[in-house]
């Protein structure tokens, strides 16, 4: 199972790991093709779950980017778990099934992803083809493609395909395209339906041009396009200004005598083992409170526990909330109060101790289910109760105040452009023209410039409902300085909040890595020393002397013996290169001392051995400054908000939760939840708090660019994403030496010192920036004159020359690109 960090776009830093633990389909041009999945669990483990993310390939860019997740799709409890049977279609191209750890997975976990069925439809193949679409090409009205502006009474009087140009007679006329049928009428309604003989390439277009004229005669001609797609085509509205909304909401009730039943005489014996994540059968027995929060709708509840312990016995009892995810029937823990309060178990008294806590949470749009518990798995003894003492629901659906405003923007994209005319209206010559739309009142300028205001309205009656997340488009008639008139269109989203892409630079100070490799030995009463006696190492790369020195001592009790001679040698087994002396002493002890100026690099055996008697001592040391490796100096970590500051998230107040990789944050309540959440990534540890706050700490072992994609619900449900990016460098101040470093795939700082160094650039599986997926870079003391280089090599194809190498590179005020 994958444990590392995943994010929207799969990092080549991590994909050899997802890649061996994942299940890759494809599916070939004009396919779909329908697989039904289920995974499992088994191990020793404590109510864990895993998550399943479906990731395909993009060809342009080499890149694994998700497009779907399943959180906390098995839920395994002591013993294992299974999810529900899930189904997928899957267009043409390479797709990534991947799972990976949640909540609570052992290393003891084993998991299986069982394709139940698996299907291709193959569309070339099709035993038939239909399908049809409707419209009106002169009144359809296109948020994102805009619309027509006619005047009066203005017919469509011809219709050309690829076969050619044809009059509308009698006000209609079908002509032939190139895969399917149109028949178009003079008021601009038509249909088109495709050929049966039709067997792709799908996503083709047919294309025609309808001719409109006037009843002055004046004519003007424009394309109607069609797709012809296997799958429906989710065609996203641009929104060119998001208005955040001040609400407040009115208060249904405020009491303290709630309708919620109170819960008694809950045992965590009822479900076995209470977990962050529960079916619904665990939670549907006695003792179990429940409540639930309507849609946009905000409840404050003041739960008040009462708890008993026996003689001498101190208990402890918690709190546990959990809301059911509707996308999965469980129950998933959104509050724990550990340890809420302890009922004192009274001395030799015949009588029960007794205990009591109270607390205040918020709760959003769902159902909930609430336990009282005792700690450490005891009963709780009848008489335990549960209650709410305090009760307001406050609706965001009937808000008393509903208003908001966004000044000084501009609906036109060049200057010299000026605005015609806005939806009907003509626009004023000088100054403004109000617009009024569905939902708000545009006030615009001839040159484009805008002010938008929404507020419910003085007379809204009980149907009236707040347009949270609606889209007010205005269609725009514009004219540039040549005299060309455009339609265009403004798109306004009325949101509760928005998400804003945050970006951060975080750098890890490396040196070279000075290794030294030490052997001390010494004969004594309980040990003794082998002969021979035999060590093996590594010599890493080096451009600096790496000095061996050698001491050894042997003796012998036999002194009629002959001489002693102790004898080193140093093999290097990658290049067979010998090193070796001896030393003769006398006939009852030797001594031999000796040193290298410099190891060349490589593996070595070290061999030391006595001809008579034993070894007494060895010394053995060799310090090796490593020429190719890096180690970190200074790791510290970088802080932010995902949600305050200039340029950032608007509509603060009204966030209510923060989620981050499955995680999630209470923005909006300071008793619910977790303070913080921590998040693994590919290079680092994410840590993010219930203020929008984070710290991001790297590990200091690898680089590149970490995403972390986070999600934030408003108190009336709406949710926005946006990405955090932190560029995740290497700072290398490197040796006086000859020395090699590495570009990564973030922005990285090299000083490389005095000696002759080389910068490498690998292909890093990536053609963003056109340089191998490597960052932008800084080498801050490059020198041509010391023999200072960057080898390129690696994102070349073999195919540069000299006569060529300017049509691949370029030099220019110190940047290379």
């Amino acid at each position: 199972m994958v444990n590392v960090g995943l994010g929207p776009v799969l990092n080549a830093g991590v994909l050899d790991d997802v890649i061996a633990n994942s299940v890759i389909l494809e599916v070939g041009e004009d396919q779909v093709r329908e697989v039904r999945v289920q995974g499992a669990a088994l191990g020793v483990q404590v109510l864990s779950t895993i998550d399943l993310s479906l990731y395909k390939l993009n060809e342009s860019t080499n890149e694994w980017e998700l497009q779907e997740v399943k959180e906390d799709w098995v839920v395994s409890y002591l013993l294992g778990g299974a999810s529900q049977e899930t189904d997928f279609s899957l267009d043409e191209g390479e797709w990534l099934f991947v799972m990976s750890s949640g909540e609570g997975v052992s290393a003891l976990t084993n998991y299986t992803l069982n394709f139940l069925s698996d299907t291709v439809l193959d569309y070339s193949q099709a035993t038939a083809v239909s399908g049809s679409i409707t419209g009106n090409v002169l009144d359809d009205v296109d948020a994102s493609f805009g619309y027509d502006e006619l005047p009066t009474n203005a017919t469509v009087t011809s219709i050309t395909s690829v076969n050619g140009e044809k009059p509308l007679v009698e006000g209609e006329e079908t002509i032939q395209g190139e895969y399917g049928t149109l028949t178009i009428f003079s008021d601009g309604s038509y249909e088109y339906e495709v050929d049966s003989s039709f067997r792709g390439p799908y996503g083709s277009e047919d294309s025609f041009t309808y001719t409109v004229t006037s009843p002055d005669g004046n004519s003007s001609s424009a394309d109607l396009t069609i797709q012809l797609n296997i799958l429906p085509v989710d065609n996203q509205v641009k929104i060119d200004e998001s208005l955040v909304v001040d609400i407040v909401p009115s208060v249904v009730f405020d009491t303290t005598d709630s309708t919620i039943v109170d819960a008694s005489g809950f045992s965590i014996a009822n479900i076995g083992i209470l977990g962050p994540i529960l079916d619904a059968a665990a939670l549907s027995g006695s003792g179990v409170m429940q409540f639930a929060v309507g849609d946009n709708q905000v409840r404050e509840l003041t739960f008040r526990g009462d708890g008993f312990s026996l003689v001498g016995v101190d208990v402890d009892y918690d709190l546990a909330v959990y809301r059911q995810d509707e996308s999965t029937g469980n129950f998933v823990q959104v509050h724990l109060e550990d340890n809420w309060f302890t009922a004192v178990g009274p001395l030799n008294l015949p009588v029960l101790g007794q205990g009591n806590g109270s607390l205040e949470l918020q709760f959003g749009e769902g159902e909930y289910r609430a336990v009282l518990i005792a700690g450490d798995g005891l009963s709780v003894i009848e008489g335990t109760n549960l209650a709410i003492t305090s009760d307001k629901l406050s609706d965001y659906d009937n808000p008393s105040t509903f208003e908001g405003s966004i000044a000084g923007k501009d609906a036109t994209e060049d200057t010299g452009i000026v605005l015609l005319k806005v939806d009907d209206q003509i626009m004023e010559s000088n100054g403004a023209t109000v617009v009024q739309g569905e939902y708000g009142s545009l006030t615009i300028n001839i040159d484009g410039t805008y002010d938008y205001t929404v507020a419910k309205p003085t007379d809204a009656g009980p149907d009236w409902v707040p347009p949270y997340g609606e889209v007010e488009s205005f269609n725009l008639v514009t004219k540039d300085a040549n005299g060309l008139v455009a339609v265009d269109t403004l798109n306004i989203k009325i949101s509760t909040h928005t998400a804003v892409d945050d970006f951060n630079n975080v750098t890890v100070q490396e040196s070279n890595v000075i290794s030294t490799i030490k052997y001390e030995e010494e004969d004594g009463l309980f040990t003794s020393i082998n002969n021979p006696y035999s060590k093996t190492f590594t010599v890493a790369e080096h451009d600096a002397a790496a000095p061996v020195e050698v001491e050894a001592t042997a003796s012998s009790l036999n002194a009629l013996g002959s001489k002693i001679t102790i004898t080193y040698t140093l093999l290097n087994t990658t290049t067979n290169e010998l090193f070796t002396e001896s030393v003769e002493g006398g006939t009852t002890n030797a001594s031999l001392s000796s040193s290298l100026p410099d190891l060349p690099a490589g593996d070595y055996v070290l061999t030391i051995t006595t001809s008579r008697g034993s070894l007494q001592s060895i010394d053995f040391n060799a310090t090796v400054i490593h020429s190719e490796d890096y180690t970190s100096t200074v790791v510290s970590a970088v802080t932010g908000s995902l949600i305050d500051g200039n340029d950032n998230d608007q509509g603060r107040d009204n966030i209510s939760t923060l989620k981050v990789d499955g995680k999630s944050v209470f923005v909006s309540d300071p008793n619910q939840g977790a303070e913080s959440i921590d998040i693994e990534g590919l290079y680092g540890t994410l840590t993010v708090n219930k203020n929008g706050s984070y710290s991001y700490l790297p590990n200091g072992e690898s680089f590149g660019i970490e995403r972390f994609t986070y999600e934030t619900t408003s108190v009336t449900g709406d949710k926005e994403t946006a990405t955090l990016e932190l560029n995740v460098g290497k700072g290398i101040t490197a040796s006086e030496f000859a020395d090699i470093a590495v570009s990564s795939a973030a922005n990285d700082s090299f000083v490389m010192g005095t000696g002759a160094d080389t910068l490498v650039f690998d292909n890093l599986n990536g053609i963003n920036g056109g340089n191998g997926n490597n960052g932008v870079d800084t080498w801050s003391d490059f020198s041509a004159q010391q023999g200072d280089q960057i080898d390129i090599t690696g994102l070349l194809d073999g195919n540069q020359t000299l006569g060529n190498i300017g049509d691949y590179l370029k030099y220019e005020s110190g940047t290379l690109w």
